[in-house]
């Protein structure tokens, strides 16, 4: 006999993708899942998690607690949570691709720290990454020809909450990056414009010079490896002639180790 399916079936078509996602997870349900795991990780450090309902590419706020005290600190989230976790070979990382805009929003445009952090939901693992000081990706966005997605490598050992205090760290780190390309993107007129709001600008300077001698002394080194010994005595004696450089900048030049034959 001829098996004919009920009736009330034969009027009724499924469509592919959604017959599929009858047999695979939802995507929304690996998400709050993801997000289970983020809030599991940070909360219980006293940690404040808070969802951004409305922002590009950004998923949640963190605000960081100290002994029930705000300590000023805050970073962003972008969570990527997934049930097929791409691990490399010798699981040392995973593999994250963004599309371009995106990886060019958290590496270099936005001004406050950010994390890619990615919830591998069938381990329950936790893992972070920060874009802006990955200087891998900010090659690879640099490039004229450059593609239209870009892979991220999240390091394994970044796992939550194990490594908050490193997060920490980096947070601190972002900030002097964000800093740092801020100075050098302001103009003369806007720099001197932010001087006023500095409560002690003698002891602003004075700090400001020791920061100028350092990238001296890194100018000097590089000059060192290149082997360009006259030209690196000759810097570091600038160094030691200049009256506003502090001592420990004039001791660092007085170390650098200079062929006998440089004078």
């Amino acid at each position: 006999m001829e098996y004919r399916r009920p009736w009330h079936w034969q009027s009724i078509c499924i469509p592919a993708p959604i017959a599929a996602m009858i047999y695979k997870p939802e995507q929304h349900d690996i998400d709050r899942a993801g997000e289970r795991m983020l809030r599991g990780a940070f909360e219980p450090l006293g940690w404040i998690v808070n969802k951004v309902e409305r922002d590009y590419g950004i998923d949640f706020n963190v605000q960081v607690f100290v002994e029930g005290s705000p300590n000023g600190l805050w970073f962003t989230i972008q969570l990527k949570s997934s049930s097929v976790t791409r691990y490399s070979q010798d699981r040392s990382f995973i593999s994250e691709p963004l599309d371009l805009d995106h990886a060019r929003h958290y590496a270099s445009e936005l001004r406050e720290p950010v994390f890619l952090v990615h919830a591998d939901v069938s381990n329950n693992k936790l893992f972070w990454h920060a874009p802006q000081t990955d200087l891998d990706l900010t090659y690879k966005l640099s490039k004229e020809q450059c593609p239209q997605s870009v892979t991220v490598r999240i390091p394994a050992r970044n796992s939550l909450p194990d490594t908050a205090p490193a997060l920490l760290q980096a947070v601190g780190q972002i900030h002097l990056v964000l800093a740092n390309r801020r100075l050098a993107e302001s103009s003369s007129h806007e720099f001197i414009a932010s001087l006023t709001y500095h409560p002690d600008e003698k002891q602003f300077r004075n700090e400001f010079q020791q920061k100028h001698d350092i990238l001296k002394l890194r100018a000097i080194h590089e000059l060192f490896v290149d082997r360009r010994f006259p030209e690196a005595k000759q810097r570091a004696d600038l160094i030691l002639a200049d009256p506003d450089a502090a001592l420990e900048s004039k001791f660092s030049a007085l170390k650098i180790p200079m062929p006998p034959w440089v004078s």
